[in-house]
């Protein structure tokens, strides 16, 4: 079952999401089990296997395995940042895309659709929801959750789309115990 499958997250985000959460970081314990985290995609078989899961046709050599990970790398360190500083990891997101080549086509209907080139890498389709999402103003709630422990990408459906966790009840609820934790472990200074 793929991840967005699983999180209900839209078709328009979908192949961005589960690309994003091949890289699994979460390194904690849940029902007492530990997480590890793993890499979906660690080598150019597990990559074409991810294409195959995501009816993407892809011949995957270790140039485009090498490639691939550069784009998921970047676009984990641009999600990684609050929406407002996301400018900062623009130039390596822009560096790793570079090679997708996208083009515009219109359709029967008179829409304009960005597409990948013809011949290019497949992965251009991540691209594609990314830019989607930009011009629709919901890139910004693609997030990667802000535990150190976790840091998997989710889908903020906040009203406000504050979140800063994947999982209240989870991550959020572990960095509030620590946070409390810090704050009573300091020295009572006493006024005299």
């Amino acid at each position: 079952m793929r991840l967005s499958d699983r999180y209900e997250v839209p078709p328009g985000a979908a192949l961005l999401y589960d690309f994003a959460n091949t890289l699994d970081e979460r390194r904690y314990v849940v029902d007492h089990m530990r997480l590890t985290g793993g890499d979906a995609i660690e080598t150019p078989a597990r990559l074409g296997a991810w294409f195959k899961q995501h009816d993407l046709s892809e011949h995957v050599d270790a140039g485009a395995w090498h490639d691939a990970v550069a784009l998921r790398n970047a676009l984990r360190s641009y999600l990684k940042l609050p929406p407002p500083e996301r400018r900062a990891a623009a130039p390596a997101l822009d560096t790793a895309a570079s090679i997708y080549g996208l083009r515009v086509e219109t359709d029967a209907e008179g829409r304009v659709n960005l597409i990948p080139q013809a011949g290019a890498d497949t992965l251009g389709m991540v691209l594609v929801q990314f830019h989607l999402l930009a011009i629709t103003g919901q890139l910004d709630r693609l997030k990667a959750c802000a535990d150190p422990d976790c840091g998997w990408v989710f889908l903020d459906r906040s009203k406000p789309g504050s979140r800063r966790w994947c999982s209240s009840t989870g991550c959020g609820n572990r960095q509030k115990t620590r946070a409390y934790r810090a704050r009573r472990s300091q020295p009572n200074v006493s006024s005299v």
